[in-house]
């Protein structure tokens, strides 16, 4: 009997303890529960929400440097993709819009009054294959032109007049872009300027220079002057080909330029010393014959392609030492054919006599 409230006591301390541990497990569960929502994203602050920000609203279409050069970026651009792709996006080139826009020019160039504007299919852009290529000429200075029913596809426009640049302007024309503004910008095209001396450091002079556009279009010349000097002006930006020589039998490899207005100056070009022909043509009886054709190569290389003068005469230059066979021909007074042999420095003359 006298242990027994000892034992109440006791048992009651006990139960006491199995109380507070159960109210904390519920405040722990309820908070918890409350917590839930939030607790997948840590990042996330008690009380904030994640919002996703808008997309960026395209802004207008430039060729101007350092703008949005291009209505869809190559990223955001879906390839075209093989049969059984998305419908939606087979469909994303489905029917007709239309290209308008402005020229502008840069504050020291006027407008062109004659220009024309020149649209293809854009090199990377998806559905480049639907393009269709149109040239529109436009005359009387005007700067805004209108593209309409134009098959949705991937486009590249570029204005063409002389002396000035412009910077191509790759579009997309699709269903959720089928109405486009664009502005091209126009600057005044550059030049590319060289120097062409002898390994012996003399200035080659009369030397045909030839600059060849990329992809393949018409060669320009020029002829190197009493210092070597030659110059191409109005050059737009673009890919190049330099020839030193004829193209079809340059003195040295062809160099491949990438040109950038508003200029470009080569490093001087150095041939080895090279030799000449003086070819003199005459008729059966030691006459001179003028506009005789004379045609010839050698086997290292160099071409003879000239006309005899009134005095039966013709200069050759620019020829690599070799062996080369030389024809002669003439309408009225027949042909010839001489073989000469040429060294380093030589200039021989050679004598060809027409015969029927």
């Amino acid at each position: 009997m006298d242990r027994f409230p000892e034992r109440v006591c006791g048992a009651g301390h006990t139960a006491l303890i199995l109380i507070l541990v159960g109210a904390m497990a519920t405040g722990l569960l309820a908070a918890w529960l409350l917590q839930g929502g939030r607790a997948s994203d840590p990042t996330v602050p008690a009380g904030a929400h994640a919002i996703q920000p808008p997309p960026d609203a395209p802004g207008p279409i430039s060729s101007a440097p350092g703008t949005r050069q291009s209505a869809h970026s190559e990223r955001s651009t879906p390839p075209a993709g093989p049969a059984g792709e998305d419908p939606a996006r087979s469909r994303r080139h489905d029917g007709t819009g239309r290209i308008r826009g402005y020229v502008e020019t840069d504050p020291d160039l006027p407008m062109p009054t004659r220009w024309t504007l020149v649209l293809g299919p854009s090199p990377f852009l998806a559905g480049r294959e639907r393009a269709l290529p149109r040239r529109l000429e436009v005359e009387g200075g005007e700067r805004e032109f209108n593209l309409p029913d134009l098959p949705l596809a991937g486009y590249r426009l570029l204005v063409e007049a002389p002396g000035v640049n412009c910077t191509p302007l790759d579009v997309q024309l699709d269903r959720d872009n089928n109405d486009l503004y664009v502005i091209l910008a126009l600057a005044r095209a550059g030049f590319i300027a060289g120097q062409v001396l002898d390994e012996a450091g003399a200035a080659v002079e009369e030397l045909e220079v030839w600059l060849e556009p990329r992809p393949g279009s018409e060669r320009v010349k020029s002829l190197t002057d009493h210092l070597g000097g030659f110059c191409f002006e109005s050059v737009r930006d673009g890919e190049y080909v330099l020839y030193l020589g004829p193209p079809s039998s340059p003195l040295l490899a062809p160099q491949q330029l990438v040109f950038r207005a508003p200029s470009l100056t080569l490093s001087a070009q150095v041939i080895p010393v090279l030799g000449r022909l003086e070819l003199v043509v005459v008729d059966e009886f030691g006459s001179p014959v003028q506009d005789a054709e004379l045609r010839g190569s050698g086997n290292a290389g160099g071409l003879v392609n000239a006309r005899s003068d009134p005095s039966g005469r013709a200069l050759v230059r620019f020829l690599p030492p070799g062996r080369y066979r030389v024809h002669a021909r003439h309408e009225d007074f027949g042909t010839a054919l001489k073989i000469v042999s040429l060294r380093v420095g030589e200039a021989p003359e050679v004598r060809l006599e027409l015969t029927r």
